[in-house]
């Protein structure tokens, strides 16, 4: 038995679009926090029921939205690397076997 296993079978990343959102969070995230940095700065601010005090708030609290997010975008990036290379090894082992069956068809790995 010949297992013939495809190149985008052996390339599949599961998690590419959690990734893309996750990062294009980040990215929106970081121009916000540029949005009111700049607003406090200039104390240009579009609402005047908006206190400085709030704003500060709210850059504190999307700093650590960041923060949390780039952990887990790291985290996410490490774990399909690791699966990646799990699934390589696989794929290796299973080349390996073959190779071995058909050295020895009439071994007892064969048969079974």
């Amino acid at each position: 038995m010949k297992y013939k296993i495809s190149k985008e079978l052996l390339e599949y990343d599961p998690y590419p679009d959690f990734i893309r959102k996750l990062e294009d969070t980040v990215e929106y995230l970081k121009e916000q926090k540029r949005v009111f940095e700049a607003a406090i700065a200039s104390k240009d601010f579009h609402h005047p029921d908006i206190e400085k005090i709030d704003i500060e708030q709210t850059v504190k609290d999307l700093k650590e939205r960041i923060r949390i997010l780039t952990i887990e975008n790291e985290a996410l990036l490490k774990s399909r690397n690791m699966f990646a290379e799990r699934c390589k090894e696989n794929y290796r082992q299973l080349a390996y076997w073959e190779k071995r069956i058909k050295q020895n068809p009439h071994s007892e790995g064969a048969t079974k």
